[in-house]
């Protein structure tokens, strides 16, 4: 669910950019109304069990969750600013269990996880999800990849910056490596392990 904005893309190619909000209290009209022939709902940090989730997951043709390796994702959560020690940990343990349904579960054909790392990094794996999803325009798609809409505000490190730097990207837990809630939040077993068993690198061994 959009809590930023939207992009409506017309099937002439044709991009139309709403930075007016909508948040939550939205998303029972946009669910009731369905305009368009696809809509992308984004919803960050939402528990399976939340009547949000579920009422879209009822809905929807596929659910996309996109997983981004611990280190990063904090360090992006904290850089926000926005939550508490407290609230962090309620998102870790959220992450945790996408994490778990992914290793004890898999995919099916409605439920795909996507490793945001790999996503950036490769474009064969792009090129898979791609096919996965029978979307349309691979090289539209791939343009998209360096266009930042400014109705989200962009990264929390980076703002709409596009030139930002794929290394730049996955070093930004650095920043928070001798932060002790950073690292009391990661000092997680459990974590770590289905950290390692989805993500290709986790950079746990260099905290």
């Amino acid at each position: 669910m959009p809590v930023a904005g939207r992009v409506i893309i017309y099937n002439s190619g044709e991009r139309k950019v709403d930075s007016g909000k909508q948040g939550k209290e939205n998303v029972f009209d946009f669910v009731k109304k369905f305009i368009f022939c696809k809509e992308v709902y984004s919803m960050e940090d939402v528990d399976f069990k939340k009547l949000s989730y579920r009422l879209l997951n009822g809905i929807a043709d596929k659910n996309l969750i996109i997983l981004r390796d611990p280190c990063n994702w904090l360090a992006s959560s904290m850089k926000h600013g926005k939550s508490t020690p407290e609230k962090l940990v309620k998102k870790k343990e959220i992450l945790k269990k996408y994490l778990r349904e992914f290793y004890y579960h898999g995919e099916n054909g409605k439920l795909i996880f996507i490793d945001y790392n790999k996503f950036v990094l490769s474009c064969e794996y792009r090129k898979e999800l791609f096919v996965k999803l029978s979307l349309d325009n691979f090289i539209e798609a791939e343009q998209a990849m360096y266009s930042i809409p400014e109705f989200g505000g962009g990264s929390s490190f980076s703002g709409i910056n596009s030139t930002i730097s794929q290394e730049d990207v996955f070093e930004r837990w650095m920043v928070y490596r001798n932060d002790k809630i950073f690292s009391d939040i990661l000092r997680d077993d459990e974590l770590i392990f289905l950290a390692n068993e989805f993500f290709v690198e986790n950079y746990f061994d260099r905290i």
